[in-house]
């Protein structure tokens, strides 16, 4: 029966990898990213990055100055999504 033994080690290997994954990514949802760079921050608008500094600079976004190193709070971002949220009922005229 040497080929059930191969079969097992086989399994024991998929599900190790497939706890490391899962290990992972629950460490990932455990502690989500705060602060954005401009880069990450265009990522997470689905924006370019000059849209995100012409957002800052208009003062429609504000950032978090932690030493020398600015950063885009993600709480910031969502707040900004959920004000350009509306219904295009309520916009019509």
């Amino acid at each position: 029966m040497p080929e059930a033994s191969v079969l097992d080690q086989y399994f024991e290997e998929i599900a190790a990898r497939l706890e490391r994954r899962i290990d992972g990514r629950v460490s990932q949802i455990a502690s989500p990213k705060r602060l954005f760079t401009v880069p990450e921050a265009a990522e997470y608008l689905g924006r370019s990055e000059n849209a995100v500094k012409l957002l800052i600079h208009r003062g429609k976004l504000p950032v978090t100055r932690i030493d020398s190193k600015s950063q885009i709070d993600k709480k910031a971002l969502d707040k900004l999504i959920d004000e350009c949220t509306y219904f295009e009922s309520e916009h019509r005229t």
